[in-house]
Formats: C-alpha cells, structure tokens, sequence
C-alpha cells in the first residue's frame, strides 16, 4: 500500500508516477466480515491540505476470480478510481505507464489517527428555515473563530459573502422565498490554520409566509409556486386523505394545452385546488376576489352542463388554511347553473374579510354522468374598484331575431355593446346602448348567427366600471313560411336542418347523432 498527496480532484490522462508516494504497509492481509485492517509499517505525514491518492498492489499468485472488489461509493463528477488487471503476472506500479481503467467510484476506506492541528467542526446541519431566514449551527473542536461562505447554490466555494464570526452558530434573515442557497463553514484555529471546510449545506426558503395585494396568477405553470393540489371529502371540518388529486394544466375552455388550471368532472371526484397565503389586512382597505371560469364538454366545442351530482365551490379559510368548512362558501355552481363554455367573469366582494386566508376551488363528483371540464385563470385579489363591473351576464328568450340581455344589477345605469361575434369592442362605439336597468331587449339581429355583448356600470360622471364580457349567444334559424323557401340540398346537412334518429310514434324521442 502506498499514499501520497494530490491536488487534483479525479484522474485523467496517464497513470500516476508512484516514485514520491509513501510505502506503508508490505505484507498479508486478512479479510473479516467485508474489512480489512491495515496497520501502517511506517507513520504517513498528512499535509492537512491536498487529497490523499492510495495505491494498493495486490500480488498473490493464481487467478482468484473477478468477484473479489473493493466495496465502494459513487463519486459524484470524478473518476476517483483507476484499476488493471492481468492474470498471468502482476504489473510493477513503479515502471507501468499505461492508463488502465477509469470507474467514478471511491472504496470505502476509514483512516484511523490523523490528527490535524486545527480538527474539522461537526454537526454542521440547518436549525431553522422559513421564508425569510434560516439558522444553521455547529460544534467546535478547538476553534474559537469561524469563517461563514454562504451564497446563492449556484455560487462555488469562495463565490459567497464570507464573514468571520465568533459564535458556532448564524441566522440569516435576509433571504427570499423560494431561493436556493448553499453555506460553508469552517474553524480558525490561530493566523492561517484553518480547518477544512463542512459543506456546502444547501436548502430552499419556503413559500413566502403571506402575499399582499395586488396579487395574481395566470397558471402559467401548474401547479403554480406554493399552490397545492389535494384530495378530501369537504365537510365542516375537511381532512385531507391520500390520492391523485385531477386538477391539472389545460388550455382555457379548450383551447390549447396550457394557461389554466382545469378539472374533469367525471366520477370519484372530491379535489381541491389551494392558494398561498394571502394579507388581506386589518379591514382600512376593501379587496375583492376576481377570477375567469369555463365550462366544456370533455372535447370539442359546445355547452356543457353540470351534472345532477355535480358541484364546484369558492371557498375561503379565514385561518390560513389550518381549517375548511363548507359554511365559507363564496361562490357555486350546481346542476341547472349555468357557465359559459368560452368563459365568464366573475368577481367576488372580500369586504367581510381581514388577516391571512387562502382560497381553494374544491370539485365534486362522485359518479359519471356529464364527463365535462371547469376551468379557472387570471385569478386576482386586488382592491375593490369604487365602481363595480357587472356580473354574471346571461341571455335569455333567444328567437331568430333577437334575446334579451341580462346581468346582475350592481348600481343603476349600465352600457351595453353588442355586435357580431368576436367584434372589436369599444372602438368605433356602434350599438352601444345606455340603460337604466339590468336587462335588455335587442332586435334586428339576424338569424342562425353568433354575436357578443358587454356590460360596464355608470355610478356616477365621469366614473364608469371596466367592461365585462364578451358573453356570446346564438341566434335561432328562421322562421320560413312556404313558400318563400327554397332548398337545392347542394351542402349536406343545409343551414338549420337536423339530422336524428328515433322511432316514430305518437311520442316520438329524438336522439341527434350520426344517421344515414
């Protein structure tokens, strides 16, 4: 066995020239249980700095089998090991030049009675960590001053701020949430003797402990930083239990794959989508909840319904989500609600409220009836607007030439704009209509054809609401009288004629889908 001193971290190149390395150990060993003890014929002088390399010859004659190895432990980045091998006679270390093999591995090798003039300090570990701060502590073995390198994780050692202190612990409160750091430490035990360095210790900071309005998530990532997904029937007191909760990524109203947070309504459905923490004050400033929300078809285009068992709620924990009950309901939907499948606004007033909540959107289904997707985005909790939008939009008493327009009635006088659908809104100004009410009654549209309308509020001069909408609707196909109309049947399927299929009777049931 020989040792000697290194610089470098791993091997490359060619073998190593042994000719400086020390001889310590020259004689037969004895293999107990997995180990082998080596005591040294001569002391080895560790210089306290460079890595230790150790060659070993093993020379008994015969071949005794590949099975026999050293037991190890992955390096990480280096090849730490080099090994040859042959059986017909063994190599001389002293006059090999050739470069063997190269494994990332290092054998597990214990030195016994190295003593360092300055010993390495132990039980570096993390005491504490929050969104802010973190404690970290240690234990002295001679030393009375300690050196700190601590930095973001990226950073190499010496890349970080570094300070001498003279207790065996810091606290750190200067950090930001979410962030990946890493530290160091090590004893000075007199002018230039130091210990080696303990580390890189490297944690992340947690979710920031409260968020302050304005404060908003487009979902562009999912889940989204420090949003949680879970799983549990709610109830006034909800427990969590274990699953795969369904919320998800998803395009907004089908559209596309990304963008929104959506969840199928299918069966055994009871999930949970949670916010961080949110501030919302001591009551001086008055906030709302704003969000958008969809419901599809589980593909395509088209209205969907809820199903008759089917639910989704708004809720809010106004203990930072220590608790939920289904008492604190901001909002439902049910079967016989209505949602648009390309998006309603929504906008909830938070007055009553103050301090740390979270909200959370909680679905329920627990058998398949209507399969269906619900959407959410753009959620925002800002400050509430001294005028506010108009919500819930609708249509109602849709014929081939006109519908009646409704909302819920926040103030008293409103602006409605309608026009084809998809139209450039509040551009040129066309079919804007003033109204003192929270319905409208428009005619002259034209048959078989989509349009959109919004809605903003007028509470006083000069001081309106943001528009709501678009909300979109269809018109139905005309009333023809014969014989004013003719049909070539030149397109299959003309414009307002149904395919079906059913048996005929007195009560004949008709069922839309592919006939011949």
């Amino acid at each position: 066995v020989l040792i000697g001193h290194i610089a470098q971290d791993g091997f490359s190149g060619s073998w190593l020239d042994v000719n400086n390395m020390d001889t310590v150990f020259d004689g037969a060993i004895t293999v107990i249980n997995d180990t082998i003890n080596i005591p040294f014929d001569a002391p080895f002088s560790y210089n306290g700095v460079d890595n230790i390399v150790i060659t070993v010859l093993e020379n008994q004659a015969g071949y005794n089998g590949s099975s026999d190895r050293f037991i190890g432990t992955q390096a990480v980045g280096n090849f730490t090991s080099r090994y040859v091998s042959q059986d017909s006679e063994a190599y001389n270390p002293y006059t090999f030049t050739g470069t063997g093999f190269q494994v990332p591995y290092f054998p597990n090798i214990t030195f016994h009675g190295i003593v360092q003039s300055c010993p390495n300090l132990s039980g570096f570990s993390l005491d504490s960590i929050s969104d802010l701060s973190a404690g970290v502590s240690w234990t002295s073995n001679g030393g009375s001053e300690f050196e700190v390198d601590f930095g973001l994780n990226s950073l190499a050692l010496g890349g970080g701020a570094i300070s001498t202190i003279t207790t065996d612990s810091i606290f750190i409160d200067t950090l930001t949430p979410l962030t990946a750091y890493r530290i160091y430490a090590r004893e000075i035990c007199g002018p230039g003797d130091t210990s080696s360095w303990a580390g890189p210790l490297s944690f992340t900071t947690l979710c920031p402990s409260s968020n302050s309005p304005d404060f908003s998530e487009d979902f562009t990532s999912f889940p989204p930083s420090c949003w949680e997904v879970k799983k549990g029937l709610i109830s006034d007191s909800t427990t969590f239990e274990n699953g795969y909760p369904a919320w998800t990524s998803d395009g907004f109203a089908n559209n596309g794959y990304s963008g929104s947070a959506r969840i199928n309504l299918y069966s055994n459905i009871r999930d949970w989508f949670i916010s961080p923490t949110i501030d919302l004050g001591s009551g001086s400033t008055l906030y709302q909840l704003s969000f958008d929300a969809a419901l599809t078809p589980y593909s395509g285009g088209g209205t969907a319904e809820f199903g008759s068992d089917d639910s989704v709620f708004v809720l809010i924990s106004t203990d930072n989500g220590l608790t939920w009950s289904d008492n604190n309901k901001l909002k439902e939907w049910y079967a016989g609600v209505s949602l648009s499948s390309s998006g309603d606004y929504y906008a909830i007033d938070l007055s009553a409220y103050t301090g740390l909540v979270k909200f959370a959107f909680y679905a329920f289904s627990p058998t398949v009836n209507n399969d269906i997707k619900f959407y959410i985005d753009n959620f925002l909790i800002d400050e509430k607007p001294a005028c506010s939008q108009p919500l819930d939009l609708s249509v109602s008493s849709i014929t081939d030439v006109s519908a009646v327009l409704s909302w819920l009635d926040t103030d008293s006088a409103y602006a409605v704009e309608y026009g084809l659908a998809g139209f450039v809104q509040d551009i040129t100004g066309q079919n804007i209509i003033d109204i003192n009410n929270d319905s409208l009654l428009i005619n002259g549209l034209t048959p078989n054809t989509g349009y959109d309308f919004y809605v903003r509020t007028y509470c006083s001069v000069g001081d309106t609401s943001s528009w709501t909408g678009p909300y979109g609707f269809m018109t139905l196909c005309e009333s023809l009288s014969v014989p004013t109309s003719l049909e070539t049947f030149d397109a299959i399927a003309p414009i307002c004629w149904t395919e079906a299929r059913g048996i005929l009777s007195d009560s004949t049931l008709l069922t839309v889908e592919n006939s011949n």
